[in-house]
């Protein structure tokens, strides 16, 4: 019997009249469920996206450890994040392991030492969804650990361009998360596509997604990628991989003094 458990945090949003905006949840390591798909994906090696990391919580009345959200890797110790991972908890123990495709064990562990959210980071709504977490030592880089570039500043990424979308979320709206990392192709929607069914879309933002292939909860903070630069933090949406709402991300071109005045 499998034993899972999930911590939502809510996060008001409004998209259309609903709420049904997804969040990070919180997986303890005791789970090994596998599955096959992030939303509409497949397994990943951690070799195909080296600069992916598992942001992980300690829960102080369990005394464990478990996956909350992705993160990304910007140098050997820092990491790019989504803010609202560590919003309210910055007392709280966090690490990320790096270097392994599944979830609970292998790779290099290492603790966060500082959480820097965005100043003007406002929760409802998700506006500048965005953070920099330092690392207590070092990651050694290999084949399986390492960090990926930045965007040019002011740079967009084409409508309908394939977007690479990683992480150990789950494989459906409030659905099981899978124990070996996933990845999924999702289409670049334009902004004035997305606003038509968002109300929250600003410049700072790009969506991505199809029905059927998109990020969901435990991806959050996670990488979206084109060519070699990570232009996208994911963030939210409604649902995920629900039909005619794409995924929603911090567009990391707009936030380039913000990281590299944290780097």
């Amino acid at each position: 019997m499998k034993l899972k458990f999930f911590v939502f945090l809510a996060i008001f949003a409004v998209i259309s009249g609903q709420e049904d905006i997804f969040v990070p949840d919180f997986q303890y390591d005791v789970d090994t469920n596998r599955g096959p798909r992030i939303v509409g994906g497949h397994d990943a090696n951690i070799e195909e996206v080296p600069y992916q990391v598992s942001l992980r919580r300690y829960n102080e009345e369990t005394q464990l450890w478990g996956h909350t959200c992705g993160g990304i890797i910007l140098t050997t110790d820092v990491t790019l994040n989504a803010a609202h991972c560590v919003y309210n908890r910055l007392h709280m123990k966090f690490q990320i392991r790096a270097g392994s495709d599944l979830r609970s064990q292998g790779g290099q562990l290492v603790n966060v030492t500082k959480l820097i959210m965005h100043p003007d980071y406002q929760p409802s709504g998700l506006y500048n969804d965005i953070a920099i977490l330092k690392l207590q030592h070092k990651l050694i880089f290999g084949s399986k650990v390492w960090s990926i570039g930045l965007p040019p500043r002011g740079y967009r990424v084409p409508d309908g361009a394939a977007l690479l979308v990683s992480g150990w979320g789950a494989l459906e709206w409030q659905g099981s998360s899978p124990e070996r990392l996933q990845k999924v192709y999702v289409p670049a929607v334009s902004n004035e596509k997305c606003a038509e069914v968002y109300a929250n879309i600003r410049p700072h933002k790009i969506c991505a997604g199809i029905v059927g292939k998109d990020s969901c909860q435990g991806d959050s903070g996670g990488p979206l990628v084109y060519k070699n630069f990570v232009v996208g933090v994911v963030s939210s949406g409604y649902r995920c991989a629900y039909d005619g709402y794409p995924g929603i991300y911090t567009r990391v071109s707009e936030f380039l003094d913000f990281i590299v005045r944290n780097l």
